[in-house]
């Protein structure tokens, strides 16, 4: 909750973090945080760390988790283990603060949707692909219209991204490189980077920004369709 509300100061910041992930990793990828704390820690190490973390956190299947409290008739109720509370004085089914931190992963994380700008003037598309994830999508309304996502990782060198950008608004649109060294990405079927960016379709301004993980086009509203594909056997080592 500090690092959240930036409480801690700049020359421990890392040391603390640092110690939140090594809890984390301690407890075996298991939540022990509450109703508070829980949004807060999925909020911090998303913000600091590779979001496989987060991932795992969530993919979890045993008590104390997400994915084992939803055994109880899919409920997110206020405790971690809700079959113990029930007819005991817990009275929320449908807890917000608890399923608050991992809805907005969900929609930031895998969906990939966020904002820029207030009132989603300018709006960032970066879903990650994280774990054994091969697939995912979202839509929320902003005051601009739908914004929606579908993306399939079809292969370690191919991956289609469908974005919806609504009327008077622009977009960031960051596709994923699955660690490919060479990767060319085309949109509706014309190519629009191929060892650079390639001008010419239409909604697709310029470049922004090329990275080890993704590379990101400036655009307008409109309905996409990119792929991403490499020849390349090989990927980019991770280690």
């Amino acid at each position: 909750v500090a690092l959240e509300f930036g409480l801690v100061h700049s020359a421990h910041k890392d040391k603390v973090l640092n110690s939140l992930v090594e809890t984390v990793i301690n407890n075996n990828y298991h939540f022990t945080t509450g109703i508070l704390g829980t949004k807060a820690i999925i909020g911090v190490l998303w913000e600091n760390n590779p979001a496989d973390l987060i991932f795992r956190l969530l993919d979890q299947t045993d008590f104390p988790s997400f994915l084992d409290m939803m055994k109880s008739n899919g409920i997110t109720a206020e405790r971690w283990n809700p079959d113990a509370y029930i007819g005991s004085g817990m009275n929320s089914f449908n807890h917000h603060m608890f399923g608050g931190g991992p809805g907005a992963w969900m929609v930031k994380g895998v969906a990939g949707i966020s904002a820029i700008e207030p009132g989603y003037e300018q709006i960032l598309i970066q879903p990650e692909v994280v774990g054994n994830l091969t697939r995912g999508n979202g839509a929320i309304s902003t005051p601009k219209g739908q914004v929606s996502t579908s993306w399939k990782k079809l292969s370690d060198t191919q991956f289609m991204l469908n974005v919806t950008i609504p009327a008077n608004a622009t977009a960031i649109v960051a596709i994923p490189t699955l660690g490919n060294v060479n990767p060319a990405i085309a949109e509706s079927g014309a190519t629009i980077y191929k060892q650079g960016f390639v001008s010419g379709r239409r909604g697709i301004y310029s470049l922004h920004q090329k990275t080890d993980e993704r590379i990101a086009f400036h655009t307008g509203s409109g309905v996409y369709s990119f792929v991403m594909t490499s020849k390349n056997s090989g990927q980019k080592s991770k280690n």
